[in-house]
């Protein structure tokens, strides 16, 4: 295996654990968003959103990557967030109406 085939199998490995730790992440999103939905929370939560896209663009300057970079991915992770929220809040409240009916 060259240099270059040997060092793209590890970014592959650190691929592997980024997926793993966005599949808890959303795993504990599933979680948050019955606890808003019960608790009667709104979904968005904008200072939460600032802390979040924040919290990449201060790593990125410790990493020498642009903040706007690392910003813009948790914009994405957010993105993604909100709507899986979205969804799974009006399914839990669909289900309690059911019940209460």
């Amino acid at each position: 295996m060259t240099e270059l085939n040997e060092l793209r199998a590890r970014l592959d490995e650190v691929d592997e654990r980024m997926l793993a730790a966005i599949t808890a992440r959303f795993d504990v999103i599933r979680e948050i968003a019955k606890h808003k939905a019960v608790a009667g929370i709104a979904m968005m939560q904008p200072t939460r959103v600032s802390y979040v896209r924040q919290r990449y663009a201060d790593h990125a300057k410790s990493l020498g990557v642009a903040p706007e970079r690392l910003a813009a991915i948790a914009g994405e992770l957010i993105a993604a967030a909100c709507q899986l929220e979205d969804e799974l809040m009006d399914d839990e409240r669909l289900r309690a109406t059911e019940h209460t009916e």
